[in-house]
C-alpha cells in the first residue's frame, strides 16, 4: 500500500545532445569534433542520442531513429488484480544517434544585402560589414555608428539570450520535445510512424520558430515574468525606438496587403468593364458614318443571335429585322421552323419547302 508521500514513475526516453559549434569554418576549441561523415563547415552540428531508458514498444516500427526490433518478446504484464501476457518490442540500440545542422542568415533589409547560410557565429561575422561593423566590434559591444549599434543590440538582446538553439531546447525539455510522447503510456510506446523521426524534428522546428518569434517580442516589450521585468531596462532613446518600430510580427489577427496592387486590379477591371460596354455602341456609330463597314458587319454577324438568325433565314424561315444590331427580331407571332431529325447524327433546320 502506498503512503501519501509515495509516487509512481514510469520509464521514459532520455535525450542527450552533443553540440559542434563552428567558428571560422572549423569546430571551435570548446566543442566536440565530429567524424568526417557528419562534419559541416557551413552550420552548427548537433548529434542527438535517443536512449530507450527502459521504454518498451507495443508495436514494431521501421523508423530509423527509434530502431525497434522487428521481433517481439512475450512478457508478463502485471495489473492491480491480475496478470497477462504481452508481446512487446525492445530497441535495437541503447543509444540511437541523429545528426542535424542549424544554419543562420542575417540580412540588411535596407540595402538588400545578405550574409551566407552559416553557423550562428559565422553568420553574424559575415553579416556584420553590411551594418558598418565587424565581428570584433560586435564581441566588444562597440557600435561605431547608429546602424552598427542597432545591429549589435538586436543580436545580443533578441537572438542570443532569448532564442534557444537546438541543444538549449532539448536540455530544457528533454524527451518532452518529441512528438511521440503523445502515445507514450506508462512506459510503453504506441503508434510509432515509419517517419517518426521526421515528425519529431518538424515538431522541434515549430517550437524553435515559436521561440524565435517570442524572443523578438521579449526584446521589444520585455519579459512577461514580473520579477524578471523589474531588472529589464526600458530603452526609450530615439535610436532604440527606431529599432522597436522596425520589428514586424506575423499574426493571424491582422492581414497585410498591397494597396497599389488592389488599386491596379480595380482600375484595370473598371476600364475593361467600361470598354466592354462602350466598344460595341462606338463601333455601331462608326459603321453608320461609313467607317470600317466590313469589320463591323463581320463582328455583329458572328454574334450568337445573328448566327441563329442567319441559319433560319437561309432556310426560308422568318421575316427578319435589325439584322446588323445586337438582337435580330421577326414579325409578331411568326413561328420559326422545327428541326429535321431524319438523320439524328446530322439535324437540320426545316426549310419552308419541307
Amino acid at each position: 500500500m502506498l503512503s501519501n508521500d509515495s509516487a509512481l514513475s514510469y520509464s521514459n526516453f532520455d535525450l542527450q545532445v552533443i553540440a559542434v559549434t563552428i567558428e571560422n569554418g572549423t569546430s571551435s576549441p570548446y566543442s566536440a569534433v565530429p567524424i568526417d561523415l557528419i562534419s559541416r563547415q557551413d552550420g552548427d552540428v548537433f548529434v542527438l542520442f535517443l536512449l530507450g531508458n527502459g521504454v518498451l514498444f507495443a508495436q514494431s516500427s521501421e523508423d530509423q531513429w527509434y530502431r525497434v526490433a522487428p521481433a517481439g518478446s512475450n512478457l508478463k504484464a502485471y495489473g492491480a488484480d491480475d496478470e497477462s501476457d504481452a508481446l512487446l518490442y525492445f530497441p535495437l540500440e541503447p543509444a540511437s544517434p541523429l545528426a542535424c545542422t542549424a544554419q543562420y542568415q542575417f540580412c540588411n533589409a535596407g540595402s538588400g544585402q545578405c550574409g551566407p547560410l552559416a553557423s550562428r557565429i559565422d553568420a553574424i561575422a559575415a553579416a556584420a560589414p553590411y551594418f558598418d561593423t565587424t565581428y570584433a566590434d560586435f564581441q566588444a559591444d562597440n557600435g561605431r555608428t547608429e546602424r552598427a549599434a542597432r545591429f549589435i543590440h538586436f543580436i545580443k538582446s533578441a537572438i542570443m539570450p532569448n532564442s534557444p538553439s537546438i541543444d538549449d531546447l532539448l536540455t530544457r525539455l528533454g524527451p518532452e520535445a518529441l512528438l511521440s510522447q503523445r502515445h507514450l503510456v506508462t512506459g510503453w510506446q504506441y503508434n510509432l510512424e515509419e517517419n517518426q523521426w521526421q515528425q519529431d524534428m518538424s515538431y522541434l522546428w515549430d517550437m524553435m520558430m515559436a521561440n524565435h518569434q517570442s524572443a523578438l517580442l521579449d526584446a521589444v516589450y520585455g519579459p512577461t515574468d514580473p520579477e524578471v521585468l523589474e531588472g529589464w531596462v526600458n530603452y526609450t532613446t530615439p535610436n532604440l525606438q527606431k529599432l522597436c518600430n522596425n520589428q514586424k510580427m506575423r499574426s493571424t489577427s491582422y492581414a497585410s496587403f498591397s494597396l497599389l496592387g488592389l488599386v491596379f486590379i480595380f482600375l484595370v477591371g473598371t476600364l475593361l468593364t467600361l470598354a466592354s460596354y462602350i466598344i460595341e455602341p462606338l463601333s455601331s456609330v462608326l459603321h453608320k458614318k461609313g467607317y470600317n463597314q466590313y469589320g463591323h458587319l463581320e463582328w455583329t454577324t458572328n454574334s450568337t443571335l445573328q448566327l441563329q438568325r442567319s441559319a433560319y433565314e437561309a432556310a426560308g424561315r422568318g421575316t427578319w429585322a435589325n439584322c446588323t444590331g445586337t438582337m435580330p427580331t421577326t414579325k409578331e407571332d411568326e413561328v420559326l421552323g422545327s428541326l429535321d431529325i431524319s438523320n439524328p447524327e446530322h439535324p437540320l433546320i426545316c426549310s419552308r419547302l419541307s
